[in-house]
């Protein structure tokens, strides 16, 4: 669960446990750009995950993946839909299977898999 509270003008000071990250516009569209804009939020929940799952997964398997390389960014956003491009290289000494299998894996990781389903939203007043 993530708390949020105005801070400044345009901007929002989000918490969560005992972490903070402060989202922000960027000044041309009128913010002063303290942190990063939604869009960005949310290409990093996929970054992150991607980036997590995939050495968890190399972890358990004993893979020497010694870094994984994601790059993401919504290309598209429509009323119908949206389009994500993520690059990801692995690094280290892996065979190409071994690369295909954590390919596979970012794939199935929990962001992706809630980004790539249909999505409804509640929201009530309180």
């Amino acid at each position: 669960m993530i708390i949020g509270n105005r801070q400044g003008t345009l901007a929002a000071d989000l918490h969560t446990r005992n972490h903070q990250i402060t989202a922000g516009l960027s000044e041309k569209i009128g913010g002063n750009d303290e942190g990063m804009n939604p869009h960005q939020i949310i290409e990093a929940g996929l970054t992150a995950c991607t980036i997590l799952t995939c050495q968890m997964y190399a972890d358990k398997k004993k893979w020497p993946l010694t870094n994984t390389k994601v790059t993401v960014k919504i290309t598209t956003e429509e009323v119908t839909g949206a389009v994500f491009q993520r690059d990801i290289v692995f690094e280290g000494d892996l065979t190409d299977e071994q690369k295909e299998k954590l390919l596979a894996i970012a794939n199935k990781t929990p962001i992706y898999n809630l980004l790539t389903r249909s999505i409804s939203i509640d929201t009530k007043l309180v």
